[in-house]
């Protein structure tokens, strides 16, 4: 049984055309803007003090209040303290140890008749969604020590998710199967949180951060980043991707020194960019994202789609993103304790902007896109009751006809338009590319285009038909050319492989089928090779 109801529509054959003639170099791609910057107010931490004495009413907080929230989620003043490296490589290691875990689980609960058979179907981005639907539902604070924000740390007493078992039953487990798998997993889940939290503890007391030193090795097309003391830890990034985040950092690190005054004079002050800093925190962001994997999660439009956005509709901010796909220099994500100093606002959810215009290509998990949608709805609702700005969302979903997200956008009362292109007209921007040779994968789904727009935003961002026929062609950029279509087969990276985007280390280490078989043809031809000698030797002795 399929698990989308999926749109049909039909293709143009544009992607084809523009991917036969998509030639992109390694390290030539345009992959981020850095003069286009969501503007937001400079509020020094005294002041923001003084704002917060000030309301002390226990009413719901209003519109234009939590703009104020929303301009100071990174204070300008201080960052938030770096993670410790350490703490990121046991996250690394504990998540890859459950994921490992609930695949042993899953054998040993299969029915006698399945055992038989050494194949078993995997669940696939079953813990990634789970991951997302928890802390949708369970958010946590920069200042939480016995909370992580990548591993759940469920109550014992937390109901089984049911999308969660749904998963597993698609990859072929029985129901009953399912939910004492899920039940013991959580309990795995709780126990590597505890022993997360518990490192984190004992790093913040004995401060032993700074004495964390990461070293980075610099190659023709990649950086190796890893901890001196821990190698074995390698993490991947191309020299583009640590260019940019060099760019992103070290701005970030201007901004925090623009005080605003009271006299209402601003005075900027420099700091000296620390490059063991920079590492340290470049080390905390790769470990993240390599920690909750499901880079299919991670895709993004290319640059062209988000050239036409802002040109035609004045996008400036991507509501999901991270520091290594986002185009903007501002942007939201789910981890600002690791991406603040490399320019995010923080989470979606704890964003409420009163004006502008905004990208939004969530991950593809029905119950984050519904949520989504549902704060949208609310921002809409109080732009109307406080008659503020241009409002402006354009929404990337997939066409999932049965997604409540999708049903609630097509009925949506500031639907301007929608925009279908199909499956194989489009791509997206890897959600690897950061170490990987090649940038674009195509889609697997239609991908719908949703405009919410308010009346003031019409009249400013009119929905022209040339500026849909340059949205088309720019998504259509993104189909992979016959080359790069090759290597992503070779590699076993399509869009439902197992490895989605894991580093699987050096060509010499490769386990691809077709590696594999290569290996064996050299050794029976060495062998070969060999007897032939051996013959030889035995007949001049013979003689």
């Amino acid at each position: 049984m399929p698990r989308h109801e999926k749109t049909t529509e039909c293709a143009t054959g544009i992607g084809s055309k523009v991917a036969k003639k998509q030639k992109v170099k390694a390290g030539k791609s345009n992959i981020w803007n850095p003069d286009v910057c969501y503007n937001i107010d400079i509020v020094p931490e005294e002041q923001k003090t003084k704002k917060k004495s000030k309301q002390k009413s226990k009413t719901k907080p209003s519109s234009s209040s939590r703009k104020e929230a929303t301009n100071v989620v990174v204070s300008t003043l201080q960052l938030p303290p770096p993670p410790s490296c350490s703490v990121e490589v046991l996250r690394m290691i504990s998540s890859n140890h459950l994921r490992k875990q609930l695949t042993k689980l899953r054998k040993s609960h299969r029915n006698p008749e399945d055992a038989a058979d050494s194949s078993m179907k995997h669940a696939v981005m079953a813990v990634e969604r789970w991951f997302m639907r928890y802390f949708l539902q369970n958010p946590v604070t920069t200042d939480e020590y016995d909370a992580d924000p990548v591993i759940p740390c469920p109550s014992d007493d937390m109901e089984i998710d049911p999308g969660f078992v749904k998963d597993l039953e698609a990859a072929g487990d029985t129901e009953e199967a399912a939910g004492t798998v899920v039940k013991t997993f959580y309990k795995l889940s709780k126990t590597a949180a505890l022993a997360i939290s518990k490192k984190r503890k004992a790093m913040s007391e004995c401060n032993k951060k700074s004495l964390e030193n990461v070293v980075v090795v610099h190659h023709r097309h990649s950086c190796d980043v890893m901890l001196s003391t821990n190698k074995k830890n390698l993490l991947k990034i191309n020299p583009v991707h640590y260019e940019k985040l060099k760019v992103m950092y070290t701005r970030q690190l201007q901004r925090k020194q623009l005080v605003l005054l009271s006299n209402e004079k601003e005075v900027a002050a420099y700091t000296t960019f620390d490059v063991s800093e920079f590492h340290r925190r470049l080390f905390c962001v790769l470990a993240r994202y390599h920690s909750i994997q499901g880079h299919g999660f991670q895709a993004a439009c290319t640059e062209h789609v988000f050239d036409v956005l802002h040109t035609h509709f004045g996008v400036n901010l991507e509501c999901f993103a991270s520091p290594l796909n986002s185009r903007y220099a501002r942007y939201c994500s789910a981890f600002p304790d690791t991406d603040a100093c490399f320019g995010s606002l923080g989470s979606f959810f704890n964003f409420y902007p009163t004006a502008g215009s905004f990208q939004a290509n969530p991950p593809f998990e029905p119950a984050l896109m519904l949520a989504m949608v549902q704060h949208m709805e609310r921002l809409f609702s109080n732009n109307a009751d406080n008659n503020d700005g241009p409002l402006s969302f354009i929404v990337v979903v997939p066409g999932w006809k049965e997604c409540e997200a999708f049903q609630l956008l097509q009925s949506s009362a500031y639907l301007q338009t929608a925009v279908p292109i199909a499956q194989s007209d489009h791509g997206f921007c890897d959600g690897a590319s950061h170490q990987r040779r090649d940038r674009y994968q195509i889609s697997p789904y239609d991908t719908f285009f949703f405009f919410l727009q308010n009346d003031k935003a019409v009249h400013k961002w009119p929905i022209k038909d040339g500026a849909i026929s340059e949205l088309k062609v720019a998504m259509a950029h993104g189909v992979p050319s016959p080359s790069m279509q090759a290597r992503h087969d070779k590699a076993g990276r399509g869009t439902s492989d197992i490895a989605r985007g894991v580093y699987k280390g050096k060509k010499s280490r490769a386990t691809g089928d077709g590696v594999m078989k290569r290996k064996r043809e050299e050794l029976l031809l060495k062998k070969k090779k060999r007897q032939k000698v051996m013959s030889g030797i035995k007949i001049k002795t013979g003689s």
